[in-house]
This record gives C-alpha cells, sequence and structure tokens, in this order.
C-alpha cells in the first residue's frame, strides 16, 4: 500500500472492503455462465442487488451507446435519485464494457451473462468488487430481497463515548523513549504520535482532518510491539453512512532496527496493511 497518505486512504479502503463484501453477499444467479457478451445480450434494463446500505441501482444499456444509470436507495425506495447518462463500449471481445461517465472513466468486468442475469466486476482503490444484476422490464428497484441491518442503520448516527471510550495511555516500558514522537510517511506527513503529558505520562495521539476525528483505546505491550486499537468518526452528518465513519481498526507497531517504526494495520479485521514511518526530527 502506497504511503504517501495512509489517513486519506483508510476512508477509501474501507468503502472498497465494505462494497465488495455487500456486492459478494448479493444472489449470483448467473453463475457459472459465459463471461463473454454481445452488444444485443447487453440491452435493456439491469438492476443491481440491493448492497447492505440500500444502493440498488438500474443500468440501462441503450442502442446509442449510452448508459443510464438509474439511482436507487432501498432505505427510501419510493424516490429515484438523479439519472447519470454514460458512454459505453463493449470490447471486441465481449469480456468488458469501458464506462466514460462525466465524474470518470472505468472498465466493468464480464464475469457472466445470460438473457436474465449478469454478473460484473471492478476494481476500487486496488479492491475487487462483484455485482450481480437481474434484466428487468421497467426502471425499478429490487428492493423485495433487501434485509435493513439494524446495527449499520445505528451506526448512521453521531458519536457518543459509549460508541467508543478514549484510553490512549501507553503502559511503562522500558523502550518507551525509542517510540515518544512524531511518525510520519515518506513525504513528511504525520500519520501518529506518541506524545507525553504534564505528568510525564505517554499516550497516542493522531491530529484531525477535515472529515475525520481520531480516538484510541487498547494500549498493550506485546512480544511483537505496542497494540492498539484506533477509532475514527465524523462530525459531519453527511459522513455518517460512510464505512469509515465509527470505524475501529487494531493495530501494532514496533520500532525496527534501524529507528524507524513498522505499523500494521488490520482492517475489518482480515485486511493486512503495513507501513513504515520516520520519526518527523529525522527527516
Amino acid at each position: 500500500m502506497e504511503e504517501y497518505s495512509v489517513k486519506k486512504l483508510y476512508p477509501l479502503i474501507f468503502a472498497a472492503l465494505s462494497l465488495g463484501a455487500h456486492a459478494m453477499q448479493a444472489s449470483d444467479p448467473a453463475a457459472g455462465s459465459s463471461a463473454k457478451a454481445d452488444h444485443t445480450a447487453l440491452l435493456g434494463a439491469w438492476a443491481m442487488a440491493p448492497l447492505r446500505n440500500g444502493i440498488a441501482n438500474v443500468a440501462e444499456y441503450l442502442p446509442d451507446g449510452t448508459v443510464a444509470l438509474h439511482s436507487f436507495n432501498c432505505t427510501e425506495p419510493n424516490v429515484q435519485g438523479e439519472v447519470e447518462v454514460s458512454k459505453y463500449t463493449l470490447a471486441h471481445d465481449g469480456k468488458s464494457i469501458h464506462i466514460e461517465s462525466p465524474n470518470d472513466t472505468f472498465d466493468l468486468e464480464i464475469l457472466s451473462l445470460t438473457p436474465t442475469a449478469m454478473r460484473l466486476s471492478m476494481t476500487l482503490s486496488g479492491y475487487p468488487l462483484i455485482f450481480s444484476y437481474q434484466k428487468v422490464q421497467k426502471i425499478a428497484p429490487l428492493c423485495a430481497s433487501y434485509v435493513v441491518d439494524a446495527a449499520e442503520e445505528a451506526r448512521k448516527s453521531p458519536y457518543q463515548v459509549k460508541d467508543f471510550v478514549p484510553a490512549p495511555t501507553v503502559p511503562p516500558h522500558t523502550d518507551l523513549n525509542r517510540y515518544i514522537g512524531q511518525w510520519a510517511n515518506e513525504q513528511g506527513d504525520v500519520q501518529l504520535e506518541v506524545r507525553r503529558d504534564k505528568g510525564s505520562d505517554a499516550y497516542l495521539y493522531q491530529s484531525n482532518s477535515e472529515n475525520w476525528v481520531y480516538l484510541f483505546n487498547g494500549v498493550s505491550w506485546k512480544s511483537d510491539g505496542l497494540h492498539f486499537t484506533a477509532f475514527a468518526y465524523s462530525n459531519k452528518p453527511d459522513l455518517y453512512d460512510h464505512p469509515y465513519h465509527k470505524s475501529k481498526t487494531p493495530n501494532v507497531i514496533a520500532i525496527n532496527e534501524d529507528g524507524t517504526l513498522k505499523q500494521i494495520t488490520f482492517i475489518k479485521g482480515t485486511h493486512r496493511f503495513e507501513s513504515t514511518l520516520i520519526r518527523k526530527s529525522d527527516k
């Protein structure tokens, strides 16, 4: 993983992993069919199996080489969002669709296609996402299969102390002084700090960004270094539904032989990311 902006990358990674997990859980009636498509088979309206966050868009592929994306969310099934019209091109081998939207350009890999079902894949922030679609006769979302995730809905709210109790104090340790300081990436952006308060107690600190506030707890020393849990939340209501809001990530930091800091972060419990940080005063 690039280290140029870990704090900026994590929200994107959480979004990608969240979408990927939701998409993979969608029904897949097209599994096992041919991955090669022709233009005629692609034409028409395709409704996406709802994601956990309620997104259930409908893509309408038209003969003139345009695709209309009709926005729906099953949390508000009677409300239709804006329609985004893009250009599309089916690859000569029939295995991918090139999309040129008003905001982005990307490719969708056709994993499978039948007269009634389609499965597409794309990569976001380095992670593969798989989406399942059903052929429909009218522009409407497939909300009948959507199940409200109570825990997910509860997460979309302002931070309260009960969500995560801050406890950033670092216990005493013979190597503690080696950890004190600001730890930055190669571009000089500080990613994590180990500070001392007026009473000389050490604690973890990470400066807040424009969108995110950072907290820590579960700080303890183990044989492989200092373990802790990082928590991020936003004070902006329009970010309450972002997967990074109220996220908890286990971390391990340890001093390398050359004096740099190794940081290992586990996103969503299973995805391991390792980066090397340099003490700010050493740069």
